[in-house]
């Protein structure tokens, strides 16, 4: 009788990163939060982000400390990010000027 257990197939680095992409915990992601979760590499899981073009949007903002931020396509369109940049930025804007009261 044959063995009728199907070896699974490896999933790439691409789909790992995809995958992470599309973890509920975060909106956005950084490349060190995805490295970190799928143990690629920084640089690797950058190339294969900007290689992705048709399923990974950067997004408009950085993180405070000025790293990429990237989204899915199919969670958030362009428009929508802008939106998130602009309530973000009212958002820094106003608790400065409470903090200067």
């Amino acid at each position: 009788m044959k063995n009728l257990k199907r070896k699974r197939r490896k999933k790439t680095k691409k789909e790992l990163i995809l995958e992470a992409m599309k973890n509920k915990n975060w909106d956005y992601r950084t490349v060190h939060g995805i490295a970190a979760e799928t143990k690629i590499p920084e640089p690797i899981v950058a190339k294969i982000l900007n290689e992705s073009r048709n399923e990974v949007r950067s997004s408009f903002i950085k993180t405070k400390s000025g790293k990429n931020l990237y989204f899915l396509r199919e969670n958030k369109s362009a428009v929508g990010d802008f939106w998130w940049a602009i309530r973000k930025m009212s958002k820094d804007k106003y608790e400065a000027s409470d903090d200067d009261c």
